[in-house]
């Protein structure tokens, strides 16, 4: 079990030293699989958000320096395919968001 050290009223996880950007960021990957699962995707699209799915997972493993370079690769995807789907583009602009928050 990890140790998980207390700032103010947050708990944060010693692992990656921010429990609460990790669960926004595990329920967007539940966001992504959901978009990634419609049928109006395009291969190019689908295959993006695949490998951003991902970059992710490995940005979630703990032990792993998965982290690197992500954040430049997340957002060439979003200048891709942002306007053609805005719900993963909001979707991805919020996983953005939170990996800086992570410090990613």
């Amino acid at each position: 079990m990890r140790p998980i050290a207390r700032f103010g009223s947050i708990a944060m996880s010693s692992s990656t030293g921010n429990s609460m950007p990790e669960s926004r960021l595990k329920q967007r990957l539940i966001d992504l699989r959901s978009e990634l699962s419609a049928d109006e995707l395009d291969d190019e699209t689908r295959e993006l958000i695949e490998a951003l799915i991902t970059d992710l997972e490995g940005v979630l493993e703990p032990d792993t320096d998965s982290g690197d370079g992500v954040s430049d690769r997340i957002r060439r995807s979003f200048a891709r395919f942002g306007s053609r789907h805005p719900t993963l583009a909001a979707i991805v602009e919020d996983v953005v968001d939170t990996l800086s928050a992570m410090g990613i």
